[in-house]
């Protein structure tokens, strides 16, 4: 049984999608490497407790990511830096006065 993994600073640009299959998983390291999406599988993960996700090329994750955060008890994330922002949202309105306004 397998618990703990690591492809840590190996240049890998993918995680295979059968990674949801080790079940048992309890740690995983991918840090420094070229990541730039996890595949939905990682959600199957449900054991997983320590997460090492940094220096990678993530821009987003996938919805099923949410299933696994809820058991993580660590979790090394730097993925701001390779993300845009959201772009701001104005909201157009006219005050008592009549003008326009923007928040």
């Amino acid at each position: 049984m397998l618990e703990e993994l690591s492809f840590s600073s190996n240049k890998i640009n993918e995680l295979p999608s059968s990674i949801g299959k080790l079940k048992q998983l309890k740690i995983l390291n991918i840090s420094e490497n070229k990541i730039k999406h996890l595949s939905k599988e990682i959600g199957d993960l449900k054991d997983i407790r320590q997460l090492y996700l940094h220096g990678n090329r993530f821009s987003s994750f996938p919805c099923s990511f949410v299933n696994i955060t809820h058991q993580l008890e660590e979790l090394s994330l730097e993925w701001f830096m390779y993300a845009r922002p959201p772009k701001p949202k104005l909201v157009k309105r006219n005050n008592l006065e009549g003008r326009e306004i923007f928040e």
